[in-house]
């Protein structure tokens, strides 16, 4: 009786299993079905089914990064469940293999998927590719928000590290990227840079830009009374009377570098003179202590129309063009034609007139108000001494229409040279008729801010 017990104990166990097989194979026969029906090969089939991870793959459903990851060899049992992601939650704009990429390369970084995928979505391809090549910053809503401001990767994580007043500034709504590269590239250090910024008011940082590096304009601009407009009498009270930044700028305040008129040395501010590199260019700086060679003559003289000269004497092309249209409009608002009475002059002709007015003035008078040979702007074909209708260059001053030009001449490239009061930055009298061309962009500058030439060359390459 027993051993009949036992046996039936064993036929059920054998059916038991048998089905339990049955099943199992079932399953797998479904499994790999619904595998192929998501479009993956048999051969795919069984190599998911292999991993232990059918179940999962199928309940997720369609995932494009996982089949591509897949397919790519870089799923395993123990990191599948990364790639399980719903289409509609990966990055626009990326391919499948861009995805992966980044995603291996932000992991070996340190950061989360879901963070990787969210910086992937708010930046584009070269910014994620270059955060992602950096271990994750420490502070990296820092670091982003220095991104969204214009700084590089690159100079955002190093920026990061910086003071919170520093960063404060940097993100600000007044904050200035191209300022802050700019003064960099120009040779200021990071902290220069960031004062320079805070103490400067931003109508002028359009005008740092273009400025070159002057060492001492952080330690001016934090001196109390710093006003920008004195920034190259400051300069120059440095560099030719010994002055620190504070005395600088309470010496040249109360006006302590000017001399009067009477008082200038003309003859003594020939010194230490050296020629000039380049004759050539529109901003040529000539004055008593820089010199052109003896045989320089611009290459692009011409003759200006009939009525528009006194003497026939030839300018530079580029300057001529803008004499005749300033004196077009100078008619066209009611006054007289303005014509060029002295233009250029060869080295040989200045060298003539300076020996003539010696003779009648003596060297020092000479010196007042006339250049010796190779120091005359004349030689270089960009100046013109202009007269008015019936008035001659002497007389300009009171030709009707001479407010109006010097109100008007920057929009023609033209600066008044030699302006009253400022003998002592020129190193020539005053001359009302004496304009110099030097394009319109810096002649707006010095008409903007009433700097002679002399003080431009201080802040700007010429």
């Amino acid at each position: 009786m027993l051993k009949k017990k036992l046996t039936w104990v064993l036929i059920l166990l054998l059916l038991i299993g048998i089905s339990a097989g049955y099943l199992i194979l079932n399953s797998n026969d479904k499994a790999m079905e619904q595998l192929v029906n998501m479009n993956y090969t048999e051969e795919e089939a069984k190599q998911i089914k292999d991993l232990g991870i059918a179940n999962d793959v199928i309940s997720f459903g369609d995932s494009d990064l996982f089949e591509t990851a897949f397919r790519q060899n870089k799923v395993t049992k123990d990191n599948y469940k990364r790639y399980l992601k719903a289409n509609d939650s990966l990055p626009s704009g990326y391919s499948m293999e861009e995805v992966i990429s980044n995603m291996d390369a932000m992991a070996a970084q340190g950061y989360t998927d879901e963070e990787g995928f969210s910086l992937m979505s708010r930046y584009g391809k070269d910014v994620t590719g270059q955060l992602f090549s950096y271990p994750k910053p420490e502070k990296l809503d820092t670091v982003l928000k220095l991104i969204d401001k214009g700084y590089s990767v690159e100079q955002s994580i190093k920026l990061s590290g910086e003071s919170t007043d520093i960063i404060d500034l940097l993100i600000g709504e007044d904050a200035d990227y191209e300022l802050l590269s700019t003064l960099q590239e120009k040779g200021y250090t990071l902290s220069e840079t960031v004062n320079i910024m805070k103490s400067i008011p931003s109508e002028y940082h359009e005008l740092l830009k273009k400025m070159k590096y002057l060492p001492s304009l952080e330690k001016l601009a934090f001196e109390e009374g710093f006003k920008f407009d004195l920034l190259p009498r400051y300069i120059l009270a440095i560099q030719y009377n010994s002055k620190t930044p504070c005395e600088a700028v309470s010496w040249v305040n109360a006006n302590g570098d000017y001399v009067s008129a009477n008082s200038v040395n003309y003859s003594g501010l020939y010194h230490d003179e050296k020629e000039i590199k380049d004759p050539t260019s529109i901003t040529v700086y000539v004055n008593k202590q820089n010199y052109l060679p003896s045989d320089y003559v611009p290459a692009d003289l011409v003759d200006l129309p009939s009525g528009y000269y006194g003497n026939g004497q030839p300018m530079r092309k580029e300057a001529a063009d803008a004499l005749i249209k300033l004196s077009d409009d100078a008619v066209a608002a009611g006054y007289s034609r303005v014509y060029g009475q002295s233009n250029y002059r060869s080295y040989a002709l200045q060298n003539s007139l300076y020996k003539r007015y010696s003779a009648n003035s003596g060297t020092a008078g000479a010196d007042r108000y006339s250049a010796r040979p190779g120091f005359s702007e004349h030689q270089t074909g960009l100046a013109a001494d202009l007269g008015g209708g019936v008035y001659s260059m002497t007389d300009f001053q009171y030709f009707p229409g001479y407010k109006w030009v010097c109100q008007n001449a920057h929009k023609y490239g033209f600066i008044q040279r030699y302006q009253s009061g400022k003998e002592f930055l020129t190193g020539f009298q005053y001359e009302s008729w004496h304009f110099r061309y030097v394009g319109v962009e810096a002649a707006t500058i010095m008409y903007e801010h009433d700097w002679t030439l002399d003080e431009y060359v201080v802040l700007f390459d010429n």
